[in-house]
């Protein structure tokens, strides 16, 4: 993952994500006004979660399901929380 400098002060914006299509909407956001390193601290520990799952599937026997949709969701979190202090996923 690229390091990325953040400004001092800089906060997050509202970025919306888990979308549930029946509703035309999403169930998660992320809150404005949030310390942008803090926020990019959280994407870059789910990011590291998920590495390390993905790692020990490819050891193991593969991956079950639960572990699939963790991943995934953590994942959507992340690229959320990188989204909201404009950084690139």
């Amino acid at each position: 993952m690229a390091t990325l400098s953040v400004v001092p002060n800089s906060k997050t914006t509202a970025v919306k994500f888990d979308e549930v299509p029946a509703a035309n909407d999403h169930l998660l956001q992320v809150n404005p006004g949030v310390d942008a390193f803090y926020a990019l601290s959280q994407a870059g520990a789910l990011e590291s979660c998920v590495v390390d799952l993905l790692n020990q599937a490819v050891s193991a026997d593969g991956m079950d399901c639960s572990t699939v949709y963790l991943c995934r969701h953590a994942l959507e979190t992340a690229i959320a929380l990188r989204t909201s202090i404009g950084a690139a996923a």
